[in-house]
C-alpha cells in the first residue's frame, strides 16, 4: 500500500463515525384511511464538531389500508442534523433535516419532499454500542396526501442500535478554576527553640568538686570516684540531632572536675539509641553525640586524653521497644569512671 493511501485509511478509522438501524411505528394523519403502519430505517453518522452530527438516512414505511384503501409503500432518503447533550447515563438529542421520498399506492407513484424534526435519548449498552429511541414528526408535501392542503404530518416512534467506530469524538472539558488563595496564610505550630548550653572557660577545682549528680559515689572529699554511672540521653541531650540541654553541666561538671583532681582516672562514656531509622544512621548520630559530650567534658577541664567517646548506635539495647517505654530506656548515655590503662 503506497504511503498517502496508509494515512487515508488510518484517518478513515480513527475519525469516530457510526452506523445504525431502528424500527418503530407510523401514525398518518388522520389515518388517511390508512392503519397504523410499521417503518424500517438505516443511518450512517459523522461528526460535524463535539456532539454535533450529520446523519445520512434511507427508511421505508409500509401503511396497511383499510376500509378499501390500498396499501401505501414508502422509501426515502436525506440527511438530519443531530445535536446531543451529554448526561450521566442518557444522551438527550435533538434532530431536524429533510430528504425525498416516494411512495407507492397501488400503481401509483408520489414523489414528494419531506422534512422531519425530532427528539430522542440514547444509552450505552457496550463502549461502543448504544440503545436509541427516536419520536420523530414527518411532513410529506404533495397534493395527493391531503387534497386541498399539499401536505400531511404523520407521527413515527422507533427504536433501534447504534454501532460507534473510532470512539466518541472528545468533548472540550473547563478544567476547574483553581481553589481560593486562604485569606491568611496558615502557620506552622509553634516549636520550642533548642537552646545550647553556653560555653564556659576552665574551671579550676583545686577547692574541691561541683555537687555529684544524685545516685553516683563520691569521695571523702564529694569528688566522684571509679564507678559506672547510666542516665537517660535526654538528661544530657535534646532534640534530633542531640544539641546539648542547658543544664548538661550540673552532670558533665562532676565529672570533669573528677578527671581534672585525678589524673589517673579515664572516662568511657558510651551514647546509644534505639532501633528507629537506619542502622547506619543511628550508628553516626551517636558517634558525634558522644563526640559533643567529650568536647563539652574538655571545656569543663578534662584532659582529652583521658576520654574516650564511643557511639555503640543501636547495637546494645536493654529493654524491649514494643512501646515508647522499652525505646526511651535504650536512649540513654554510659558515664564509665575506671583507672587508665
Amino acid at each position: 500500500m503506497l504511503p498517502s493511501a496508509a494515512m487515508a485509511q488510518s484517518s478513515l478509522l480513527s475519525t469516530p463515525w457510526y452506523v445504525g438501524g431502528n424500527v418503530g411505528v407510523v401514525q398518518p394523519e388522520s389515518l388517511r384511511g390508512l392503519s397504523t403502519g410499521g417503518q424500517a430505517r438505516l443511518l450512517v453518522g459523522v461528526p460535524l464538531r463535539p456532539q454535533a452530527f450529520l446523519e445520512v438516512t434511507g427508511f421505508g414505511i409500509s401503511v396497511e389500508g383499510k376500509d378499501g384503501q390500498p396499501k401505501e409503500d414508502t422509501l426515502g432518503g436525506g440527511l438530519d442534523l443531530r445535536l446531543e447533550s451529554l448526561g450521566e447515563d442518557l444522551n438527550f438529542l435533538f434532530l431536524v433535516g429533510g430528504g425525498y421520498s416516494q411512495t407507492k399506492r397501488d400503481s401509483v407513484k408520489v414523489n414528494a419532499p419531506y422534512v422531519n424534526i425530532g427528539w430522542g435519548v440514547e444509552t450505552d449498552l457496550l463502549p461502543s454500542l448504544s440503545l436509541r429511541a427516536e419520536l420523530r414528526g414527518l411532513a410529506r408535501f404533495g397534493e395527493e396526501f391531503i387534497p386541498g392542503r399539499g401536505v400531511s404530518y404523520d407521527a413515527l416512534a422507533t427504536v433501534g442500535l447504534v454501532k460507534r467506530f473510532g470512539g466518541r469524538p472528545a468533548v472540550a472539558v473547563t478544567p476547574p478554576a483553581p481553589p481560593a488563595p486562604p485569606l491568611l496564610p496558615s502557620l506552622p505550630p509553634p516549636v520550642a527553640p533548642v537552646i545550647a548550653a553556653a560555653p564556659v572557660a576552665a574551671v579550676d577545682y583545686s577547692g574541691g568538686c561541683p555537687p555529684a549528680p544524685e545516685g553516683t559515689k563520691t569521695d571523702s572529699s564529694g569528688c566522684l570516684v571509679a564507678q559506672n554511672y547510666v542516665l537517660p540521653r535526654s538528661r544530657l541531650l535534646q532534640g534530633e540531632n542531640g544539641v546539648l540541654r542547658p543544664d548538661a553541666d550540673q552532670v558533665l561538671a562532676p565529672f570533669a572536675a573528677a578527671l581534672s583532681r585525678q589524673s589517673g582516672l579515664g572516662l568511657e562514656l558510651v551514647v546509644h539509641t534505639d532501633t528507629l531509622g537506619q542502622q547506619s544512621y543511628n550508628l553516626d548520630l551517636t558517634i558525634k553525640m558522644a563526640e559533643r559530650l567529650r568536647d563539652r567534658l574538655v571545656e569543663l577541664g578534662a584532659a582529652s586524653s583521658q576520654i574516650e567517646a564511643i557511639g555503640a548506635g543501636e547495637s546494645e539495647p536493654i529493654a524491649n521497644e514494643a512501646d515508647e517505654a522499652g525505646r526511651e530506656k535504650n536512649r540513654r548515655v554510659e558515664l564509665n569512671l575506671r583507672p587508665r590503662r
